[in-house]
């Protein structure tokens, strides 16, 4: 099932995806990554996985929901081996409650386990941003639900929140680009 929104915000981002995916489509199996802009922003995945044949699908400042809406043309092209996933903090940063994230982070796996039953699915934890500080509560509560999500569901759930905090207590101002 295909939802099509000519209004949608992200549809430009996506139909890029898809010229740029079919003038040079991925290899079958491969591990795609989805999410938003850390993801999109990535540019360095090939290299950073060289023995591993990787997709990226990141789009903007997308939120959970629109993995959600824009599930069979990000998830479904390329049957992936491993879907890795970055997504929630623009989500809070919009208002949208720790709970609502965790439950469209769940669609999203019910989802792929209906369609791609033999994909893995990794979800890398929200990351502390030194312009979303404020959010920490709830950042961390998105965190704790979707741990517990991916545990209980054989799903492995990425740590970035530990290792980017520094002996301050605070985010790791070197670690993040101009937008922070």
């Amino acid at each position: 099932m295909r939802f099509f929104d000519v209004n949608d915000e992200w549809e430009d981002e996506i139909a890029a995806i898809e010229t740029r995916e079919s003038a040079n489509p991925p290899k079958e199996g491969a591990i795609l990554f989805a999410g938003s802009s850390s993801i999109r922003m990535w540019e360095t995945l090939t290299e950073d996985f060289p023995s591993k044949d990787v997709i990226n699908r990141g789009f903007g400042g997308s939120q959970m929901s629109d993995l959600v809406r824009h599930f069979d043309r990000i998830f479904l092209p390329s049957n992936p081996r491993q879907v890795v996933i970055f997504s929630g903090g623009n989500d809070l940063d919009a208002g949208v409650s720790p709970d609502q994230v965790a439950g469209n982070f769940a669609a999203v796996c019910e989802m792929l386990a209906a369609a791609l039953p033999e994909t893995k699915i990794a979800l890398i934890g929200i990351a502390p941003n030194p312009d979303r500080w404020s959010q920490r509560n709830e950042q961390q509560r998105l965190i704790q639900l979707t741990s517990d999500d991916c545990v209980q569901n054989g799903h492995d759930f990425i740590d970035v929140w530990t290792p980017m905090i520094g002996e301050d207590n605070l985010p790791s101002r070197d670690l993040y680009l101009e937008d922070r």
